[in-house]
């Protein structure tokens, strides 16, 4: 009875420690450990010159120690599979400005005035970088929600570059940028109008009619995601018209 007694004691107090440990201690014990991204002022310049020579999209997060939010970005966004799984075979750089001059620097580079402070920039498009953040006025993002603004983030970054190719009728550069918005965001109607209108337009340019198939694909993939893109739903009566005058059904 007194060994059992003495058992008994030993689990209690193996147990309070455990929830005292839980009490008295808060979540930066258990810190995000950042794995894969690069660190301070010298991680930011192999990361930048990593997007610029590959054509990358850059994620910026400037963040400090004592930040509740940051904290709070870092293990119930950050850590989460979802957005990790996503980040992956993107740059990105953590800045602490508080770390070094160098860091103060880039936080004032990139007009950072808060924290946390996450931050989206293609550096071989020379583009403005992009701000954001899951905790609005009307509430906070999901997880979900976050990795879907960064997606689309990404995606209006390549989709720039690609209408400034189209627009000079540079139809195959424009596929190639639309395309890699594409890849980081699969659901991005205006994309596939953009591949939908360059084929079209190529169609007509080279004379090879098989092309108005693919661009009918994509007009229909971006109607099938946004029943209400009108620049989709006008191009392809357009489109229709000249495949009936081709023959083609």
């Amino acid at each position: 009875m007194v060994v059992n007694r003495t058992i008994r004691a030993r689990i209690l107090f193996i147990v309070v420690f455990f929830l005292a440990m839980g009490i008295f201690f808060d979540n930066s014990v258990f810190a995000y450990e950042f794995p894969g991204w690069r660190h301070g002022a010298y991680g930011y310049d192999r990361a930048s010159n990593e997007a610029k020579e590959e054509g990358l999209p850059l994620i910026l997060y400037f963040n400090t120690d004592w930040c509740k939010w940051c904290q709070k970005l870092n293990n119930e966004y950050l850590a989460s599979y979802e957005i990790e799984e996503f980040l992956n075979g993107i740059p990105r750089v953590e800045i602490n400005p508080e770390k070094g001059s160098a860091e103060r620097a880039l936080s004032k580079k990139y007009g950072v005035n808060g924290f946390p402070s996450f931050l989206v920039c293609m550096p071989a498009f020379g583009s403005k970088a992009e701000k954001i953040s899951p905790f609005l006025k009307r509430g906070h993002m999901t997880t979900a929600d976050l990795l879907q603004a960064i997606k689309e983030k990404i995606a209006r970054q390549y989709n720039d570059k690609a209408y400034s190719h189209m627009r000079n009728k540079d139809f195959e550069t424009a596929l190639e940028y639309y395309e890699k918005g594409n890849q980081h965001d699969p659901e991005n109607a205006y994309a596939y109008y953009g591949m939908g209108f360059c084929y079209h337009s190529m169609a007509y340019q080279e004379k090879y009619t098989e092309l108005l198939e693919r661009a009918e694909e994509n007009y229909l993939r971006a109607l099938e995601i946004a029943p209400d893109h009108e620049g989709s739903r006008r191009e392809l009566e357009k489109l229709h018209k000249a495949m009936e005058q081709f023959g083609i059904h």
